[in-house]
């Protein structure tokens, strides 16, 4: 059982130190999987531009909605998402295994009848959203818009020339305006995508 484990892991080193002789600069992708800090469904396509072997410009745009309230069937929220940022690959792009950091802002508008409280806001505030509660029916929704900054992790993996599948993980803070507040809030996506590279 040792020398399987030893064997896999020498040969996924190998897979990310081995070079990739494609010289892609364009990847378009989709994530038909997303879960942010509002919702655990959504999707997002993903346009990235790399200007030379290390450095990116990223433009993910995400759009989520469902649930967002597991104790409240009827607490729902939408939103659509753009994260504009840049990404840094340490070991530069050209490997079948790549891993990638990075940092976007995080913007986002839509709507929500959630009456959750929020973590980080005055009591004054909080005491404006619990008001709300007693009001709240499954229609009643509210704009709802995010502003902030995410930091990203993602690793990538090349399956053939033009294809790759990958994941991104970001997480930060974003100032959040809903139901005539702005409070600081946790900020979170993650997304498993598929994509094209040209």
């Amino acid at each position: 059982m040792q020398r399987i484990a030893l064997l896999m892991l020498s040969m996924m080193c190998y897979e990310a130190s081995a070079q990739d002789s494609y010289n892609a600069t364009n990847y378009i992708s989709v994530a038909p999987f997303v879960v942010t800090q509002t919702t655990r469904r959504g999707f997002s396509v993903q346009y990235e531009k790399f200007i030379d072997n290390k450095w990116s410009i990223t433009l993910p745009i995400s759009y989520s909605f469902g649930n967002s309230n597991p104790c409240d069937s009827k607490e729902k929220t939408r939103m659509l998402r753009v994260y504009p940022g840049i990404k840094f690959y340490p070991a530069g792009k050209n490997h079948r295994m790549v891993y990638g950091m990075g940092v976007s802002a995080s913007t986002g508008v839509g709507n929500s009848n959630c009456s959750c409280l929020l973590e980080n806001a005055s009591s004054e505030t909080n005491t404006r959203l619990a008001e709300s509660q007693s009001e709240k029916t499954e229609t009643q929704f509210t704009s709802r818009y995010e502003a902030g900054l995410v930091f990203n992790n993602s690793i990538t993996i090349m399956f053939s020339k033009h294809v790759f599948i990958g994941s991104d993980l970001a997480i930060g803070g974003n100032m959040v305006g809903y139901k005539n507040t702005i409070s600081p809030d946790f900020a979170f996506r993650f997304t498993f995508h598929l994509g094209y590279r040209f």
